[in-house]
């Protein structure tokens, strides 16, 4: 995916170490209607995708997602993948209207403890017609739709874009279709993603390295995108210096933080606040250790989102003392959760986080227009993964700019 070809064309550029890791992954859930424990690389989730839709479903989702590498299937302009859901697997996902989710503001933290970021996020002008839409979105319960199609195949999909976007089931089903097809159809999922070998590309040892490397040591980096045009009358003065062109390298929300009088575009752009967790507490785990993968994501019926738990000690190659290894921290395993329902041990936990993630809509496409054509503007230029009509991805941001 070009994502990914960018990012690690700018390592090799930098000169900047890396390590292929595991990035295997393993779904999971507990109550009466999700049952089990699959790891998407075994036989045991496609002995489930038999016994419980048969062949010919199974050789229909095949097609269906085979199917989206093509153009005329990429290109679903105006259609949400909430719309490509219930056309291709019969949920009942109520139709997209014009400008479907669109609400202005952050979305609102769904960590089911008030507000990531200490604050209530702001609603913004919404009138009722738009809460309207983001109620009846947010009615939709996809884990339940997903399990009663019995699906899991389907089930593990729409959990796993939960994930890689950092967004709710309400705000996938309200996604651009043309935003989120492509994105798979560069996963190659026509073997349903199955008994593929997984594993990444990450720096080494840690992402200080990829810091240090583009703080100290770089005199030109060329990421695509040249600065011109610009307009000596116009001075932007910072700190005392003249500068004759600003690059505001920020999220949209904080674009106001550096303009005194910043075009309303970027107050439009949609947000979501996101906890992240690191602790020592297993109980966020699938009951047995043998289920543990580098990847781990557990689905709830009545949930607003996945929880995503990531065994740091198999991404960082590192082994506790139950697997015979012991990195001098006492050999215990440290996992990293995010969007958590199963709250980790307040004991075991070492630290918390905030971020916040973009979330695009099908008002999406006319935003990054108006940013485009604001960008340069009086040697003004904007960029991060918000201005890139994508997945929102950090690999974007650099694309951006």
């Amino acid at each position: 995916v070009d994502y990914y070809r960018t990012y690690v064309s700018l390592l090799r550029e930098l000169g900047v170490p890396t390590k292929d890791v595991r990035s295997d992954g393993t779904y999971y859930g507990e109550g009466d209607r999700i049952d089990g424990t699959y790891d998407a690389e075994s036989w045991r989730i496609l002995v489930k995708a038999l016994t419980t839709v048969g062949l010919g479903r199974l050789w229909r989702m095949r097609r269906v997602l085979g199917s989206i590498g093509t153009e005329e299937e990429r290109d679903g302009t105006g259609r949400t993948f909430g719309d490509w859901l219930r056309e291709n697997f019969d949920l009942d996902i109520p139709p997209s209207e014009p400008n479907e989710g669109t609400e202005n503001g952050s979305a609102r933290a769904a960590d089911g403890n008030g507000h990531a970021n200490g604050h209530a996020p702001t609603d913004g002008n919404n009138d009722g017609k738009d809460k309207a839409k983001a109620q009846k979105a947010a009615a939709v319960d996809l884990p339940a739709l997903t399990l009663a199609s019995n699906d899991p195949l389907l089930h593990i999909l729409t959990g796993s874009l939960c994930w890689m976007l950092s967004c709710s089931y309400s705000d996938l089903i309200t996604y651009p279709s043309d935003i989120v097809l492509p994105y798979l159809a560069g996963l190659n999922m026509s073997s349903l993603g199955l008994f593929q070998e997984k594993s990444c590309v990450r720096v080494y040892p840690t992402v200080r390295a990829l810091e240090r490397a583009l703080l100290y040591g770089v005199e030109v980096l060329e990421c695509g995108v040249r600065i011109s045009d610009l307009d000596a009358k116009k001075s932007k003065t910072i700190g005392g210096i003249d500068y004759d062109a600003v690059v505001v390298a920020t999220e949209a929300c904080s674009v106001r933080n550096v303009l005194r009088d910043p075009p309303n575009v970027f107050e439009r752009v949609k947000y979501r606040d996101v906890e992240v967790t690191v602790h020592t507490d297993p109980t966020v785990m699938p009951r047995s250790r043998k289920d543990w993968r580098c990847w781990n994501l557990e689905q709830r019926v009545e949930s607003s989102e996945p929880q995503f738990n990531v065994w740091l000690n198999a991404f960082y190659c590192v082994r506790s003392q139950k697997d015979g290894g012991d990195d001098g921290s006492g050999g215990a395993d440290f996992f990293q959760t995010s969007d958590q329902f199963r709250t980790p041990d307040p004991s075991k936990v070492l630290s918390r986080s905030h971020f916040r993630r973009v979330v695009h809509t099908l008002e999406t496409r006319d935003l990054v227009e108006e940013i485009r054509a604001l960008s340069g503007r009086d040697g003004i230029y904007y960029c991060g993964s918000y201005s890139v009509y994508g997945m929102g991805l950090l690999e974007e941001a650099l694309k951006s700019g």
